[in-house]
C-alpha cells in the first residue's frame, strides 16, 4: 500500500510542477513531449515494417534465401564430389553444376466446350449462326490442383576440379563418370586439374 501511495504522491508532484510553469515553458514542455511520442511511434512503426519485410523475404524466396534449384544444385554437387573423389587417383574433387532451367510442374486441365446454334427465320432468307467456346481450367481435388508430372531441371553444364585431373586417364574417367551419372554429353562436362 505504501508503494501505491508513494507513486501517487510522485505523480501529483510532477503535475503540480507542470502547473507551476509559465505559459511559454508549458508550450515548450508539450512540444518536447509530442516530439518524444512521435519518435517512439516512428521507431515502433519502422521495427514493425522491418519484421514484415523479413517475413516476406523468407516467404517469397528473396535473394538472401535459397531457391529449390539452388538446393538441388548443391545436393547434386555434393553427391558428385563424393562419388568422383572415390575414383582411384582423383584425389580431392570439387564439382559445380549449372541448370539451364528450373523444375516445373504440369497440372491436369479440365476443358469445357460449349456450342450454341441460333437460327433466325426472316421472310427473305434463313440465317443460321453457330457459336463455339472452349475453356480450360485446372482440375482440382480437395481444392488443390491435380499434378500430372514434374519436369526435372535440365543440366546445362558440369565443372569438375580434381587433384588428379592432370593425368589424362583420370581426367577421361571423371568426365565419363559424370556423363553416365547425369545422362549428359561430353561437351557439357569440363574437367580441370586442381592447383
Amino acid at each position: 500500500m505504501d508503494n501505491n501511495a508513494n507513486n501517487k504522491n510522485k505523480i501529483k508532484g510532477i503535475f503540480s510542477r507542470f502547473s507551476n510553469l509559465n505559459e511559454k515553458e508549458r508550450k515548450l514542455f508539450m512540444r518536447l513531449a509530442v516530439i518524444l511520442l512521435l519518435g517512439i511511434v516512428l521507431m515502433n512503426i519502422t521495427s514493425i515494417g522491418d519484421d514484415k519485410s523479413d517475413n516476406n523475404s523468407e516467404n517469397t524466396g528473396s535473394s538472401t534465401t535459397k531457391t529449390v534449384a539452388d538446393t538441388q544444385e548443391e545436393q547434386l554437387e555434393a553427391k558428385l564430389a563424393t562419388i568422383l573423389s572415390a575414383v582411384k587417383g582423383a584425389g580431392q574433387v570439387a564439382v559445380a553444376v549449372r541448370f539451364s532451367e528450373s523444375e516445373s510442374t504440369e497440372y491436369l486441365q479440365d476443358s469445357d466446350s460449349t456450342s450454341t446454334t441460333t437460327q433466325e427465320v426472316t421472310t427473305d432468307s434463313n440465317s443460321v449462326s453457330k457459336e463455339t467456346s472452349d475453356s480450360e481450367q485446372l482440375a482440382s481435388a480437395n481444392d488443390e490442383p491435380v499434378e500430372v508430372k514434374k519436369v526435372m531441371p535440365q543440366i546445362a553444364g558440369v565443372l569438375v576440379v580434381a587433384e588428379g585431373a592432370d593425368n589424362a586417364l583420370i581426367c577421361e574417367q571423371l568426365s565419363q563418370a559424370v556423363q553416365q551419372l547425369l545422362g549428359i554429353s561430353a561437351n557439357q562436362v569440363v574437367v580441370l586439374p586442381a592447383e
